[in-house]
């Protein structure tokens, strides 16, 4: 998936996927600098991947997950820490023009989000139908995997109750 976000030209993907209670989601893969990723886990006083965010939390994530669209804002900040105030210097030093936060839907469900990041201002029309499109793939991929591995699941468990 993050491949095909960069063959795209965005950059920065990253996954987020609600959790069971519906009321949190994680971040679940990015593709990140190295720099960027100590950054935020010196923001965050913890590593990123073992932040939960809340979906009561106001950030474009949030809204595009409890609206099921793709929201879009120039500002860093707002992706998901606009509670740390103005990043500009972080922006500006890895050229970013345009945050983008779309929902993965199945069905109507959202079950989580994918953001990235352009080093353009806007998404054109074709843009955006594309990235529906691949939201949508992507979703079912991921739900896909979700099911193959609790199946797996179930069949480990399954065999090591069972008596010889």
């Amino acid at each position: 998936i993050l491949d095909e976000l960069d063959a795209m030209g965005f950059i920065y993907p990253a996954i987020y996927l609600k959790q069971q209670d519906n009321e949190l989601y994680q971040l679940k893969k990015a593709r990140v600098s190295e720099n960027s990723l100590s950054f935020a886990n010196e923001i965050l006083e913890k590593e990123i991947y073992e932040v939960e965010y809340t979906i009561a939390d106001k950030t474009l994530v949030t809204h595009a997950i409890l609206t099921g669209q793709i929201q879009t804002s120039e500002e860093l900040f707002e992706l998901l820490f606009p509670n740390l105030g103005n990043i500009y210097s972080l922006q500006s030093s890895i050229n970013t023009k345009l945050m983008i936060a779309l929902p993965l839907k199945i069905n109507s469900r959202v079950i989580g989000c994918i953001t990235f990041q352009s080093k353009e201002k806007e998404l054109s029309g074709k843009q955006i139908e594309s990235l529906i499109e691949f939201a949508s793939n992507s979703a079912s991929a991921i739900y896909t995997a979700e099911i193959k591995q609790e199946i797996d699941f179930r069949s480990e468990s399954k065999s090591t109750h069972e008596l010889p």
